[in-house]
């Protein structure tokens, strides 16, 4: 019998980040904000994830400051309703060191081919996520 666990859905994938219990356990190198691995524990499920606090935010001249977490979490909105799946699961919520976006850690970069007006991403190179929302 096997050890693994069934890829989760959707839905239990933004339970986990943003309900889950997050615990840091690194600080991501080369990050130019704050970037911080953690484990979410929820309901029984875990997944490595990666939280960005909203005080971690280095300023940009061209967008307002504090707003690098509210972003990443709409663009995984606006990457799902545009059925493009681009964005790994975003959501903005409190964490250890106050408000700030939380993503679902993809350990493979996505294999992304642009073509004229299309963008083809490779099924396989995002693991049960991708296998969760492209099927």
């Amino acid at each position: 019998m096997s050890d693994e666990r069934p890829a989760l859905g959707m839905n239990e994938i933004l339970a986990l980040l943003m309900y889950g219990d997050l615990t840091p356990q690194a600080s991501m190198p080369w990050s130019s904000n704050a970037t911080i691995l953690c484990v979410a524990s929820h309901e029984g499920n875990q997944a490595l994830a990666i939280y960005k606090p909203q005080r971690g935010e280095r300023p940009l001249w061209d967008f307002i400051r504090g707003t690098l977490c509210q972003r990443e979490a709409a663009a995984f909105v606006m990457s799902q309703e545009l059925k493009w799946h681009l964005v790994p699961p975003t959501v903005l919520r409190d964490g250890p060191y106050g408000l700030g976006s939380v993503q679902l850690y993809i350990e493979k970069p996505l294999s992304i081919t642009p073509t004229a007006k299309v963008v083809t991403v490779s099924k396989g190179m995002m693991g049960a996520y991708g296998q969760s929302i492209m099927a």
